[in-house]
């Protein structure tokens, strides 16, 4: 008897391991909340706006004052334009926004999820990116006002978007 409860949580974590292994119809339709799914249609139109260069719809989605901040370079951002200019390299925009988790707190909503590599790009042996985006009401729209980003395995590399040694030094 005491087996059996730790075989059942053996297999559940194995499940969720699995998981984010699988494509992101299978997993968003299963025990996602609202918030979530309402943050992955924004998540993937930005990236769909990203790769078809629609102003528009990038100025909609992003903050005047939208940042991108790297983990290990935590007193470094990169603005709006030139994390916009970075996004534009080949393969910058390349990945699929997977296991997703949401807290809204009033007008903000902290979004973590992580970007899996696609294509031959994801082939290539580009590591997934854990990120942190911060996304605040606009009235009755949610705009992306800054992007907390770090490599989750493998050597350090300019993430997309980051400027490498051209961002702005944060004051304390």
């Amino acid at each position: 008897m005491g087996l059996m409860p730790c075989g059942l949580r053996r297999r559940q974590l194995l499940a969720l391991a699995l998981a984010p292994a699988l494509p992101a119809p299978a997993w968003s339709q299963q025990h996602v909340t609202r918030a979530v799914q309402a943050f992955l249609q924004l998540e993937e139109a930005l990236l769909r706006a990203l790769r078809e260069a629609d102003t528009a719809q990038l100025d909609a989605l992003l903050g005047a004052e939208f940042e991108l901040l790297v983990q290990q370079q935590p007193s470094t951002s990169t603005p709006r334009e030139t994390w916009l200019q970075r996004m534009r390299q080949p393969g910058a925009t390349d990945y699929q926004p997977a296991d997703m988790a949401v807290r809204e707190l009033g007008a903000v909503a902290i979004v973590s999820f992580v970007l899996r590599p696609q294509g031959r790009e994801g082939r290539a042996g580009r590591p997934p990116i854990a990120v942190v985006d911060v996304w605040e009401r606009d009235g009755s729209r949610w705009v992306l006002t800054s992007r907390h980003a770090s490599a989750l395995a493998g050597p350090r590399r300019l993430l997309p978007g980051e400027a490498p040694g051209e961002g702005l030094r944060k004051q304390i």
